[in-house]
């Protein structure tokens, strides 16, 4: 590792953090890389949390005054339980110092509730947002480069991504409620939903909508 890093100008290639750089349980790995890159007096920090879901486990790392595995909290939305438990990360990393940089990525409502987060939230804790930039056939995305409209099959309206920043303005001005966004029509009508019973082997499928 020492090497690796020493054979190459990291902060040269502007090179500023690392986002799970080992395998997501493995942190004594991250607290190492972490240690070292302190030692060296190097710009950058270890970025880490995306896939864990034990919110004691959370609490462990970030309360830590020495030795963390990482500099930025990194919760998915989806893996940590959900946006009260985001939440819980969010105030945990302000209150110890630790940058908050949501991993949510998908075309779903995940990046919704993280782009609401990062806007209620303390500029200094909170400072970027981990978006998908092609449709990999799971993100589901669209990014327009001329208007910057970031738009999903699943709500509207799109968000405007401009210069690395993003607003959640409407083109409108109407105030935003709740989520800020609208659930597509057109994407429900076309889905369905699946309906077990416990008394009954056979499953009943209706229209979302």
């Amino acid at each position: 590792l020492e090497e690796s890093l020493n054979s190459c100008s990291l902060e040269e290639h502007k090179i500023w953090f690392f986002e799970e750089p080992f395998p997501w349980v493995d942190y004594d790995k991250y607290t190492a890389l972490q240690k070292f890159l302190e030692e060296e007096k190097l710009d950058i920090f270890v970025a880490g949390g995306e896939q864990e879901f034990r919110l004691d486990i959370w609490k462990l790392m970030i309360i830590k005054n020495h030795n963390r595995p990482f500099l930025a909290s990194q919760p998915d939305f989806g893996y940590c339980g959900g946006p009260t438990i985001a939440f819980t990360i969010l105030k945990l990393s302000q209150q110890h110092g630790l940058t908050f940089m949501p991993h949510s990525p998908q075309g779903d409502l995940m990046p919704v509730m993280a782009w609401q987060m990062l806007c209620a939230s303390n500029p200094g804790t909170c400072s970027h947002i981990e978006l998908a930039c092609v449709d990999d056939g799971i993100a589901q995305i669209k990014l327009d480069p001329k208007s910057g409209e970031y738009s999903t099959k699943y709500f509207q309206p799109a968000v405007q991504v401009k210069n690395g920043k993003f607003s959640l303005k409407h083109h409108d001005e109407k105030p935003i409620v709740g989520w800020g966004i609208q659930m597509n029509k057109q994407w429900l009508a076309a889905s369905s939903q699946v309906i077990f019973s416990p008394d009954s082997d056979s499953a009943t499928k209706r229209s979302a909508l």
